[in-house]
């Protein structure tokens, strides 16, 4: 499968950023993650052209709820 990029998740939770990472990697994207904007920043020495910010609340979703919502059929 061909890479179709690189994407960059930055989430405080473990399981939320491995469940997205994932996924995103079955579909052929290259994933980096992050714990914080911070380390983001810090980690991240080439500027972006072209970012985009996803922010998605999931209340009371742990990864492992987020995964099974996201892969159901």
């Amino acid at each position: 499968m061909m890479s179709t990029g690189l994407i960059h998740i930055v989430d405080d939770d473990e399981q939320i950023r491995s469940v997205i990472a994932m996924i995103l990697g079955r579909t052929g994207h290259t994933v980096a993650t992050y714990e914080s904007a911070i380390d983001y920043l810090a980690q991240t020495h080439e500027p972006q052209r072209e970012v985009m910010l996803l922010d998605i609340r999931m209340p009371g979703m742990s990864g492992i709820d987020l995964h099974q919502k996201l892969t159901a059929q």
